[in-house]
């Protein structure tokens, strides 16, 4: 409202009345806005985008996040406080599929796990499907149940015969 651009660190927001505000504001003001989404900018992101920026077809990327445990009661896990995983790191994920594919998702679909262990988060285990505007498809499976000597991240873009990979 004062007029000056905004950089807001992820999330935007924690919910859909708070995500509406911003909206409105940003409407009302027009004043250049700008989420914290990191991946993008790493120079191997840049690398990649740029070898796929001449093809026409939809791209397929995969993303493995082997992320680790985090207790139930840490303050990322408390959704009032840091919105749990999917709203505090999924998003990165999410962005950097719509930064390979240059397009916005238009249909997502989301499965976790069902535990009855007490100790873990569901949520934290999940696997994402986003289709996006011009055909793409990104797959997410994200874990925090898996052995920590695995990569933590491990991304494939393919289309028209390339094949772009991140590697941590």
């Amino acid at each position: 409202k004062a007029g000056k651009p905004v950089f807001v660190e992820k999330p935007l927001a924690m919910n859909y009345e708070q995500l509406q505000s911003v909206i409105e504001t940003k409407a009302e003001h027009n004043q250049a806005l700008m989420v914290g989404f990191n991946r993008r900018f790493a120079p191997v992101s840049q690398e990649i985008k740029k070898a796929f920026q001449n093809i026409t077809e939809p791209l397929v990327v995969n993303i493995r996040v082997n992320a680790g445990f985090i207790p139930k009661d840490h303050w990322t896990q408390i959704q009032e406080i840091g919105g749990g995983r999917i709203v505090g790191e999924i998003c990165h994920f999410i962005d950097l599929m719509q930064y390979f594919t240059g397009s916005e998702p238009v249909k997502v679909f989301a499965e976790s796990i069902d535990t009855g262990n007490e100790k873990q988060t569901s949520e934290d285990n999940i696997a994402v499907v986003v289709k996006f505007a011009n055909g793409s498809v990104g797959n997410l499976t994200y874990l925090a149940n898996g052995d920590k000597s695995l990569l933590k991240e491990y991304i494939e873009v393919f289309a028209a015969g390339k094949v772009g990979i991140i590697k941590d």
